[in-house]
């Protein structure tokens, strides 16, 4: 179950849950328990035992499942579709990136955020970015090439958050991705146990 918590001014989850917030939005993971009676030595005891209700599937910090990755991806497209990035910076932390930095900040930058949605338990960034025109080598005339088209991919692996924030916000502990949009506002990949991933 997706629990919307109010926005908290600080625009940080201290849960450590999956989050996509812009000044923010909380998505947590509501607690589960049951209670049940036990008999020891032919005894019935009156005390009753509360433990975690593991056929939940919930943990205070857990995978992300579909309807939260989705949550999360609509969250996020409602907020940058359209913008361009003008920037990117990356952190020196090795393990989010499946792709090279150069191959991520060449692929980021300069590039316009079509769509953001979800395939699987992976939120897909549709970019495109015009392509320079080419000149023929037999005569001068520029000749239009179609317009470049392709994908960041985030998967958010236990604890990892999207951020949408304004720039002059403090930046969290263990963020490993900046995304300068062009309208002064940033989308920042959080992972504290980096086992989330970034690929383009």
């Amino acid at each position: 179950m997706v629990q919307k918590a109010a926005p908290t001014a600080s625009g940080h989850d201290w849960y450590g849950n999956n989050v996509v917030q812009e000044g923010c939005w909380r998505f947590a993971n509501t607690s589960c328990t049951q209670q049940e009676s036990y008999t020891t030595g032919g005894h019935d005891q009156s005390t009753k035992q509360t433990r975690p209700d593991l056929s939940c599937g919930r943990r205070s910090v857990s995978m992300p499942e579909l309807p939260e990755v989705e949550t999360i991806a609509n969250g996020v497209d409602a907020r940058v579709r359209g913008r361009s990035i003008v920037s990117v910076w990356l952190g020196s932390k090795p393990e989010p990136f499946r792709s090279t930095p150069a191959e991520l900040i060449k692929a980021l930058t300069c590039s316009t955020i079509e769509r953001v949605r979800r395939v699987g338990k992976h939120i897909v960034v549709d970019l495109t970015r015009a392509s320079a025109p080419t000149r023929r080598r037999s005569t001068a005339a520029a000749v239009k090439t179609k317009p470049w088209r392709g994908q960041w991919l985030v998967h958010l692996g236990m604890t990892g958050r999207l951020l949408v924030c304004q720039a002059g916000e403090p930046t969290p502990k263990h963020t490993h991705a900046i995304l300068q949009l062009d309208d002064a506002r940033e989308v920042r990949f959080v992972d504290p146990r980096r086992f989330g991933r970034l690929s383009v």
